[in-house]
């Protein structure tokens, strides 16, 4: 009985999520359909603040989001290139994504699982 209605609720939400961020245009919105990449969703985040100001947060399936736990705990030296840098550990997300298995916030914008 809980899990129904907690599936109920999450869709009300989704429901209600995607029709704030579709009212006026796309600028709200950017969907992606191939898997997340530290690139791809750099890219997502940053073409949303560029064309609504900013990002309040990333919304999706635990499932679609949980591939970036590779590689939020960890930022690419400057000047250097995702695949020819050397990652540099974030000890604060490393020990967050170790406690509770998630994290809150990356690249400046909060992350909201539906789970």
């Amino acid at each position: 009985m809980t899990a129904k209605l907690s599936d109920f609720y999450v869709t009300k939400v989704m429901t209600a999520l995607y029709t704030l961020a579709t009212i006026n245009d796309s600028n709200n919105f950017y969907y992606v359909s191939s898997p997340i990449t530290r690139s791809t969703l750099e890219d997502a985040i940053d073409y949303i603040a560029d064309t609504a100001g900013s990002v309040k947060a990333v919304v999706g399936r635990r499932t679609a989001l949980a591939p970036i736990t590779k590689f939020a705990g960890y930022r690419v030296g400057v000047g250097a290139t995702e695949s020819a840098g050397y990652p540099v550990p974030v000890p604060s997300t490393l020990e967050e994504i170790k406690r509770t298995g998630w994290f809150g916030m990356y690249y400046g914008a909060n992350f909201i699982d539906e789970q």
